[in-house]
């Protein structure tokens, strides 16, 4: 008898603490962490013509991903592939931080850099997104 193993269910947990907060942007961007959060910042205002910029939130995910969160609330996204919907700002900051990590991978590599740790913390945020409650939007939007 063969039995099925429930694969792990991936959690997200706020980073709450300062010193915490810290270090975030390197353990999502390695050394490309200014750049990475710039990257961020300017796909969230091309995705969502509402965003003015503000307050983040910081989130680390149980197999070894990150993500940032901006505190709008729900946001109308209209990304490059023609997707639009609305959104709540969870699956916003994972759709702006999915474009960004792709985007960046993609300015690295063609300079020549190493893009392993920019891949991998894509492929960890992706497999979060596989199973996050929105989906089938996170998906489409970033598909």
């Amino acid at each position: 008898m063969n039995a099925m193993i429930p694969e792990s269910v991936i959690t997200a947990t706020k980073v709450e603490d300062a010193r915490d907060r810290m270090g975030f942007l390197e353990r999502l961007f390695g050394r490309y962490f200014i750049q990475g959060e710039a990257e961020v910042f300017d796909w969230m205002g091309r995705l969502a013509e509402s965003y003015t910029g503000g307050f983040w939130e910081f989130y680390s995910l149980s197999n070894g991903g990150h993500f940032m969160a901006p505190r709008i609330g729900r946001v109308k996204i209209e990304a490059p592939n023609d997707f639009e919907a609305e959104v709540s700002e969870e699956a916003a900051g994972i759709i702006a931080c999915m474009y960004a990590l792709s985007h960046l991978a993609f300015k690295v590599s063609h300079r020549g850099g190493d893009t392993d740790a920019l891949t991998e913390q894509y492929i960890a945020l992706r497999a979060f997104a596989a199973d996050h409650a929105e989906r089938e939007l996170i998906l489409a939007a970033v598909d």
